[in-house]
């Protein structure tokens, strides 16, 4: 973990969550059904594996009075909340286990009791800086440097929670250049948008949507045809 570039209140918190969890021998990993929450339970639970941990994993479509019981009464010493999480810290603070949150949403509560890692904490916005595969990203390197290679999971979080679209900022920033300098990833001119010919693209496109084109083929001809383009889309 770079002490030089990471705030070091947020690398106290990533450290307090790696010695929870090595003190418990299951785990159990709460996260968000999304493209970043995904990741994010991706990368926690390949780092619990690697680690030796037991472990079981919950997606919620989101965290309300409902998911938050599931949670109260789920029977495990640790929990781990990943992509979830900033709305419930005063709930979370109430429980008896070890709990740990990794989220990057607005902070309403910081927390008394559990250990609670977000960006918001650390001057920085969690809506662009850093999302829940990144901090999810940060507590697996907390855990074991050997993590590394699971920046490549991270960066498909950061890309599904749009943080990439004006450019990367804050601890996106970080994981980039670390991950570019150990080899796990590799930067290259161009955008997300697949390869292949521009009628198939705009066909199934859905970032963006182009309500009357995507998903419509009468649609993409009718627009490549406006614009005097191609109809073969090439």
């Amino acid at each position: 973990m770079d002490e030089g570039v990471l705030p070091p209140k947020l690398l106290t918190r990533l450290s307090k969550a790696a010695d929870l969890v090595r003190g418990h021998d299951f785990i159990q990993v709460f996260s968000h059904y999304d493209a970043d929450g995904i990741s994010a339970a991706a990368i926690v639970a390949k780092a619990l594996l690697r680690d030796g941990r037991d472990f079981r994993v919950t997606l919620f479509t989101t965290l309300d009075d409902d998911s938050m019981s599931v949670i109260r009464d789920t029977d495990a010493d640790c929990i781990v909340v990943t992509d979830l999480g900033a709305s419930y810290i005063k709930e979370f603070d109430a429980m008896a286990c070890d709990v740990i949150v990794l989220d990057h949403h607005t902070v309403i509560d910081d927390a008394e009791r559990i250990c609670y890692v977000n960006p918001h904490l650390h001057g920085m916005d969690g809506m662009v800086a850093g999302c829940g595969a990144t901090m999810a990203f940060l507590f697996a390197i907390a855990l074991d440097e050997g993590n590394w290679d699971l920046v490549q999971v991270a960066f498909a979080g950061i890309a599904g929670d749009r943080q990439h679209v004006n450019g990367l900022t804050g601890l996106n920033v970080h994981l980039l250049e670390e991950g570019v300098d150990r080899g796990h990833l590799e930067a290259a001119e161009g955008s997300l948008i697949p390869p292949g010919g521009l009628r198939d693209n705009l066909l199934t496109s859905s970032e963006p949507y182009i309500s009357g084109v995507s998903g419509d083929e009468a649609g993409v001809l009718a627009l490549l045809a406006e614009a005097g383009a191609d109809p073969a889309g090439s």
